[in-house]
């Protein structure tokens, strides 16, 4: 191994320069250019460090530092499998009740926060589970939804279509024309106290 002394110009700035005949690699400490690295066939370039999978990253001031890659489907993913990928504070990160399974197409998540509209398409694609046939969707006026039957109780809004075996209506005394609409009733039909139809 030779250590070689050489002539530089033309925006590119080195130490001394050390040539190894044997195997044609030539070393130095520092080199600078300001003009265009030429470095050829991406396979010609080695940087040692980092770990596979992640990618060089600048800080903006020409510092690079191996990194996480943040896209483009490299880097090694967090969780474990069927778990959904998510940036963690610039790594991958993955939940355990947050997961997709592809053989069903289903997408699996313990809570959601919808801030704007909700679009869940046609009626037959909503399923929410509870409740017994013929109930409705009841609110408390705070968001929050229970399955309750229509009309059970001594309820004085619109007599419902349909009253399920077991519950009671009440219609008040002011409400004749709510009859106006044909009703289905699953079980005893009782008018002040008399039983009219089983």
């Amino acid at each position: 191994m030779t250590t070689k002394y050489f002539n530089v110009k033309n925006g590119l700035s080195a130490g001394n320069i050390t040539l190894d005949a044997s195997s044609g690699n030539i070393s130095t400490t520092n080199i600078s250019v300001t003009n265009i690295s030429n470095l050829g066939n991406v396979g010609n370039v080695k940087i040692t460090g980092g770990t596979n999978g992640y990618v060089l990253q600048t800080d903006g001031s020409g510092n690079l530092s191996w990194a996480v890659q943040g896209g483009g489907g490299g880097g090694t993913p967090g969780g474990s499998n069927t778990q959904v990928q998510y940036n963690n504070i610039g790594a991958f990160g993955g939940s355990v009740g947050f997961t997709y399974d592809n053989t069903s197409n289903t997408l699996s998540v313990p809570n959601i926060q919808v801030n704007s509209l909700s679009n869940l398409g046609n009626i037959s694609n909503v399923i929410i589970t509870g409740g017994t046939s013929g109930y409705v969707l009841q609110t408390n006026g705070s968001g929050n939804l229970s399955w309750t039957a229509p009309g059970g109780g001594t309820d004085t809004g619109q007599m419902p279509y349909y009253i399920p075996s077991g519950t009671t209506y009440t219609v008040q005394e002011n409400r004749q024309g709510l009859f106006s609409i044909p009703i289905t009733v699953d079980g005893d039909l009782v008018v002040n106290g008399i039983l009219v139809q089983v």
